[in-house]
């Protein structure tokens, strides 16, 4: 399990991250998300002991890393998809990398194969493109067969077969049990791979659970019915509810209704013997959440908001 104790890392008087307080659990697919200058990269380069936090501790297995005794054996990480010398060979640099970490050798072909790359091994790393380099840092991540991995957004560059490789990759790793946490900007892809989310904003925790209940909160629901004459009467009685944000007359006999369940709704109709022709309860996609969500923490943002996640 990866645990963040009260994390704060400041540079100057800024701070990157502010007293990060999160756990990941073993055996699920956490994704780290937050828009620009949110301290995603440096909540990872502080668990993976590239950068010491002003305060708290960050943990991997109750272990800081700098204090794990073979590092890649327990955690594998890709955060730079062009890490490999570009001089050096794929199969080389990742033979450097095992001598280097005890791992045997054999190992080497092994992730080659595991990540699609063996008829390339041969090829300077220099002449590979962004997916191949993300290919190739996912095979170094995984070369001492980590029980942990960090990510930094590694759908990056892979084109559709990729993306669907990876997917199916972290999915199975974490059914055996593995600890994954990664970031990405592309949210749609999240929600089919993660089981939870992180999200950050000015280096702060804004959520964490389930993609679900960050989905499912402020849920809306739409409801259709009878007459003009309900669609009043159920206005009115749904306007003096504090649970009801906000009621919309989307038609003569429709309703929209901001973070309110259906079966509220439902229930308040039945009470008041109003015929409902339609009760629809509008799931938002992740992207949709994740903007509402974060609407306040984006420092930088064009003059049409939309998601920024790096």
């Amino acid at each position: 399990m990866i645990q963040f104790d009260h994390v704060t890392k400041r540079y100057g008087s800024h701070p990157a991250v502010d007293d990060l307080t999160v756990s990941v659990p073993q055996g699920t697919v956490t994704g780290l998300l937050g828009p620009n200058g949110s301290g995603k990269s440096t909540a990872m380069r502080v668990l993976l002991g590239l950068d010491r936090p002003t305060s708290g501790v960050a943990t991997i297995g109750g272990v800081p890393y700098r204090e794990l005794c073979s590092p890649m054996r327990v955690v594998g990480a890709n955060l730079d998809a062009h890490s490999a010398h570009p001089g050096r060979r794929a199969r080389e640099h990742l033979r450097g990398l095992a001598r280097y970490s005890g791992i045997p050798v054999t190992r080497v072909d092994e992730v080659l194969e595991l990540v699609g790359l063996e008829t390339v091994g041969g090829r300077r790393a220099g002449g590979f493109s962004l997916g191949m380099s993300q290919r190739l840092g996912v095979a170094a991540a995984l070369l001492g067969d980590p029980e942990v991995l960090v990510l930094d957004e590694p759908v990056n560059g892979l084109d559709t077969d990729g993306v669907r490789w990876i997917r199916t990759l972290l999915r199975r790793l974490a059914a055996e049990g593995r600890t994954i946490l990664l970031s990405s900007h592309l949210l749609a892809e999240l929600e089919l791979v993660a089981d939870r989310v992180v999200v950050l904003g000015r280096g702060a925790l804004l959520h964490e659970g389930t993609i679900s209940s960050l989905i499912d909160g402020g849920a809306t629901v739409r409801v259709r019915l009878g007459s003009v004459e309900d669609t009043d009467s159920l206005a009115e009685q749904l306007a003096g509810r504090s649970t009801a944000s906000d009621v919309a007359r989307t038609g003569p006999s429709e309703l929209t209704i901001a973070d309110v369940s259906a079966a509220l709704v439902g229930d308040l109709a039945f009470d008041l013997a109003i015929r409902v022709h339609e009760l629809t309860a509008l799931r938002r996609s992740l992207e949709e959440a994740y903007t509402a969500f974060v609407h306040d923490a984006v420092d930088f943002t064009s003059g049409d908001r939309g998601v920024m996640d790096r």
